[in-house]
C-alpha cells in the first residue's frame, strides 16, 4: 500500500504533501479555502478533514479510481469528493496528489498545460 503524507498547518485549513507535488497541492488547497470560507467555519473544517481523509485513503486502493479520459498515458487519476475532483498519480512508494479542483473548473489547462 502506498502512503500519502500530509502536514497540517495553521488552523487546519491548509495542508500539503511531502511529495514533489507539495507546492502545487498547497497552492491549490489555499485557493480552495478562500472559496470555501462562504461555508460556515464548522462545515469548512469538517469538509477539509473529509477531503484530507479521501486523499489519505487513496493509498488503500490507488488504482481503483479512473484515469483522466484522453490523458490515460499520463497516469493521472481522478477521485470525486462532493463538488471537487482530486487528481493524483500513483508513484512507486507514494501517491502524489497533484491538484484538488472544483468540478466546474476546466482542469485540462491546469493538469496538462502542454496540450
Amino acid at each position: 500500500m502506498a502512503g500519502v503524507a500530509f502536514a497540517v498547518e495553521g488552523d487546519g485549513v491548509g495542508f500539503a504533501t511531502e511529495s514533489y507535488a507539495a507546492s502545487a497541492l498547497y497552492t491549490t488547497l489555499a485557493s480552495l479555502s478562500g472559496a470555501l470560507w462562504r461555508i460556515r467555519r464548522a462545515r469548512l473544517s469538517r469538509y477539509m478533514r473529509e477531503l484530507r481523509e479521501r486523499c489519505e485513503r487513496l493509498g488503500e486502493f490507488p488504482k481503483s479510481f479512473p484515469l483522466v479520459p484522453r490523458y490515460e498515458s499520463s497516469g493521472v487519476r481522478r477521485r470525486v469528493h462532493g463538488e471537487y475532483l482530486i487528481f493524483y498519480r500513483v508513484g512507486i512508494e507514494t501517491i502524489d496528489v497533484l491538484h484538488v479542483l472544483h468540478g466546474a473548473t476546466d482542469y485540462e489547462p491546469v493538469l496538462f498545460p502542454e496540450g
